[in-house]
């Protein structure tokens, strides 16, 4: 079945093949895969053929055939999400590449590269990239994207790009809009001023579902766009907006009566006279208790009247929050890529 699999995409034949199919069945290390090559289908390999034949591997070679793919069978590509992870090496030494830097994997004493990856709205991996381990995971939205169009010759309003709050930035907005792509990313509601807060917490989510306007905001060039943003409530995710703040607080007032080391980082603390803790501030709680159950999303795609073979409008707020939800993909692929 993986073979056929393998064969459908239209990569080589060959030791590869042999490589890709072990790693799906039998995901350990290479010595590893070599002796399940070995023992179940009788394919001798010494290690160092396989080093050598990684090192020929055609990255741009194999990705085209991975694009080609998915634009064959979406009959071209016009929704694509892009999100980062790390790997990390267990050595000690830093290189031009493998540098210390945040760790999704938690390893934050090794060095690690960051990778980029762009799927297809079926999850299908087709693209990626990797930078050095200590650059920030919002540094290399915009050079991935820009290598990406590029590469693809994709034509800018034909594409839509969606990608997390992490990748969320003004100068990564600015690029986007500079470069005329369509986009669905997330907002960060915390981070927000209180004048564009305060509509948003005034509507009433159970009589309109969705909260959905359109501010115009000047890009670098000069020139004046609109960007729109969409918020949704859940009234699970309200619940546990809620369990998490309390639980935090708790053990936060239990440190502070016990007298135990705390992190002062947090921002429910109150710091006085060169940093001592004086208890929980009551009142930074009851303002993040607004933001509870609400998501937002920014894009700068339109609301479009429906056509006469249409049900309904194009990109309704749900449709928006839809796409940006299938992320979920991107962050499979990579458990799927890195997990034994």
């Amino acid at each position: 079945i993986f073979g056929h699999v393998y064969d459908s995409v239209g990569f080589p034949d060959g030791l590869l093949r042999d490589l890709v199919v072990a790693r799906i069945v039998y995901p350990k290390s290479k010595l590893a895969t070599i002796r399940y090559l070995d023992q179940y289908l009788g394919i001798k390999l010494p290690i160092d053929k396989v080093y050598r034949f990684l090192d020929t591997c055609d990255k741009n070679e194999l990705t085209k055939i991975a694009f080609d793919f998915v634009s064959k069978k979406n009959n071209g590509v016009a929704l694509i999400f892009y999100d980062v992870t790390t790997l990390y090496f267990e050595v000690n030494d830093e290189d031009d590449l493998r540098k210390r830097g945040y760790s999704k994997d938690h390893k934050n004493e090794l060095p690690q590269i960051v990778i980029g990856l762009f799927v297809d709205k079926d999850g299908y991996p087709f693209d990626f990239d990797f930078y050095e381990g200590s650059m920030f995971e919002g540094h290399t939205f915009p050079v991935a994207v820009k290598a990406l169009v590029e590469k693809y010759k994709f034509k800018s309003d034909d594409l839509v790009i969606v990608a997390d709050a992490g990748m969320l930035s003004e100068k990564n907005i600015n690029f986007l809009e500079a470069e005329n792509l369509n986009y669905i990313v997330g907002a960060r509601l915390k981070g927000l001023s209180e004048k564009i807060k305060k509509p948003i917490f005034l509507h009433d989510f159970t009589k309109i579902s969705f909260f959905d306007t359109i501010y115009q905001i000047k890009i670098d060039n000069g020139d004046i766009r609109d960007k729109r943003l969409i918020v949704d409530y859940s009234l699970t995710r309200a619940k546990k907006d809620n369990y998490n703040r309390e639980r935090l607080v708790k053990k936060l007032e239990e440190k502070i009566n016990s007298k135990k080391p705390l992190i002062r980082k947090s921002k429910y603390l109150i710091l006085e006279n060169q940093g001592t803790v004086t208890g929980v501030d009551t009142q930074k709680v009851e303002l993040d208790k607004r933001h509870d159950g609400l998501k937002g999303y920014w894009t700068n795609l339109k609301l479009e009247s429906k056509d006469q073979d249409q049900s309904q409008n194009k990109n309704e707020p749900q449709e928006i929050i839809d796409q940006y939800h299938n992320l979920w993909k991107v962050e499979k692929a990579f458990r799927m890529s890195k997990s034994d």
